[in-house]
């Protein structure tokens, strides 16, 4: 039951990486599934790409799966890379992304639809940074420096062409190390759907890696205390164990919605 709460305080930090508004979500998975078309991506985006194992090689990979928690708070997550239809299995209820909508089973109020709906694809993006940056719809700048212990980072700001997500107001800041170019801090904002850009942002450090089939993949991930702007020490972890990429395709209808599933949306 904590991991469930721990995941409500990350929802409630961050909304775009939630569910993405239909039409918009369908075009970004349409696009994702030609990854020959690969777009011309900034040199220092490119960098930190390629100290992760490359996204040509990403774009390889057909299915990822996970866990996060253990014991009754324990949850395996299957995803499609290519379409982004996902799948959690917990004790407490299952939940799924069939590409046009989530759903959910469960024998209880565990989790409100409404949460559910934003929550089945929130872990798999913490966990597939950095390469989930460079999905369609996206549009980058150099950002300030983040300075850390002494060190230095530069920065990548992220942002989100209009209708792309929930929150296409959210912005991100991709830090990473300049001598070795891997992803080292993920600054975000969170305007839930608010017209107007937030300012305050929040900070996740990635420092703890695993090759994973070629590429590179975060196996804890680091919220930090927020003091002026800066983060100062460390807030709460997520683990994740137990990670592997795949070629080869799942059968689309474990991802489809079971007789007694409900969409998260209602209808």
């Amino acid at each position: 039951m904590r991991n469930f709460y721990f995941y409500l305080l990350v929802l409630l930090s961050l909304t775009a990486c939630g569910e993405k508004k239909k039409d918009a979500g369908n075009t970004i998975d349409k696009m994702a599934q030609n990854k020959s078309e690969m777009p011309d991506y900034p040199n220092d985006l490119t960098a930190v790409f390629d100290a992760h194992g490359g996204i040509d090689v990403w774009a390889t990979k057909q299915t990822l799966h996970f866990e996060i928690g253990e014991g009754d708070d324990k949850q395996v997550h299957t995803v499609d890379l290519h379409t982004r239809k996902s799948l959690t299995q917990a004790a407490n209820y299952t939940l799924g992304f069939d590409v046009e909508k989530a759903w959910l089973v469960q024998d209880s109020t565990y989790m409100k639809p409404e949460r559910a709906q934003y929550m089945h694809n929130l872990m798999f993006y913490f966990l597939a940074m950095p390469f989930v940056l460079g999905d369609p719809g996206i549009n980058y700048s150099p950002a300030d420096t983040l300075q850390f212990d002494g060190k230095k980072y530069p920065g990548i700001k992220i942002i989100y062409d209009n209708g792309i997500g929930v929150s296409d107001k959210d912005e991100y800041i991709l830090y990473s190390d300049p001598d070795i170019h891997k992803m080292s801090w993920l600054a975000y904002t969170a305007t839930f759907g608010n017209e107007e850009r937030a300012t305050n942002f929040s900070y996740i450090k990635y420092d703890q890696w695993q090759d994973v089939d070629g590429v590179l993949l975060p196996t804890s991930l680091q919220w930090y205390k927020v003091a002026d702007g800066q983060p100062t020490e460390m807030r709460n972890e997520q683990v994740f164990k137990n990670i592997s990429l795949s070629p080869s395709k799942e059968d689309d209808k474990m991802y489809e919605k079971p007789e007694n599933g409900t969409y998260t949306d209602n209808k």
